[in-house]
């Protein structure tokens, strides 16, 4: 199960339809006004852009309200369940496969499946494995706190542009291809991939 992913959809799908709504309300005051002389139209269709852009405002600033306490939360999920010290009993085994000289497949196999589940206990299985050539290791790749963390930020970032975008009134004064998907619920991004797969893995 992609926990972020599927937050992250909620978010996105409840604010995309907040937003359509609102805009199909303008779209219709906008419409309603034109049954009337330029005059009243203009100060009928001005005065729907501020209701529209005061509401959508608002519908944008609970998205990112929403996104930034997810994204806040995902980072430091992703802190702990990555940093988490292995337990005494993984410890002890990996001190005593460092005191191995040459230690075999079957050894790094058996300490493959000690360490499992813990990702510095992992990463340090890893290592030895490669020192002692073990390449058929089965160990799975180690996930880069730092980038995923850079990852997220660059990611939160991209999405508040698009959600400041989304709905956007044009220079004519109309909504125009406020329809067009600026986001999809299903977009994702190598570190989110990361985050997901970290949580699933460890948590």
């Amino acid at each position: 199960m992609r926990k972020y992913l599927s937050r992250k959809t909620e978010i996105e799908s409840s604010f995309k339809a907040r937003a359509d709504a609102l805009g199909d309300q303008f779209a219709a005051a906008c419409k309603e006004a034109g049954a009337y002389n330029e005059e009243i139209k203009k100060s009928m269709i001005e005065a729907a852009a501020q209701t529209y852009a005061a509401a959508l405002g608002s519908a944008r600033n609970d998205a990112l309200s929403m996104e930034k306490g997810m994204f806040d939360k995902a980072r430091e999920e992703l802190t702990a369940v990555l940093t988490k010290s292995p337990t005494p009993a993984q410890t002890s085994y990996l001190q005593a496969l460092a005191l191995l000289s040459e230690p075999t497949q079957d050894d790094m196999a058996k300490a493959a499946q000690v360490a499992k589940g813990n990702a510095i206990a992992e990463q340090v299985v890893a290592e030895a494995g490669k020192k002692a050539h073990c390449v058929t290791l089965s160990v799975p790749d180690p996930i880069d706190l730092r980038a995923t963390l850079d990852g997220l930020d660059a990611f939160e970032q991209r999405r508040a542009a698009s959600i400041m975008r989304y709905g956007e009134v044009d220079a004519t004064g109309e909504l125009g291809s406020w329809h067009d998907i600026c986001f999809s619920p299903s977009s994702s991004c190598d570190a989110f991939d990361a985050l997901d797969e970290a949580i699933e893995r460890y948590a």
